[in-house]
């Protein structure tokens, strides 16, 4: 990402519906990445939900994050299984 003006502007088009009941999956390059969950943090009261790929196990976990805690910081991890099969 060279100038992150049109991507954020493309962004924020593309994520406007964003909410709640929506995950992000990361995959891809980095930056576009962090740039996507700063985006939905903005639209969405500092919250968005995540699913990382656990290699080792072999499925997703459903993270929580919310940036706009009044408690502190915190980032949930679910132990609960979200997928038995990862990509592919």
């Amino acid at each position: 990402v060279l100038s992150s003006g049109p991507l954020t502007h493309k962004l924020k088009k593309e994520l406007s519906t964003f909410s709640d009941d929506d995950y992000l999956l990361l995959i891809g390059d980095p930056a576009i990445i962090a740039l996507a969950g700063a985006v939905v943090s903005e639209m969405n009261r500092g919250r968005f939900k995540l699913l990382k790929w656990d290699r080792d196990e072999k499925r997703y976990y459903d993270i929580e994050i919310d940036l706009w805690s009044r408690d502190e910081w915190f980032i949930k991890k679910n132990a609960t299984r979200f997928r038995d099969q990862g990509p592919g």
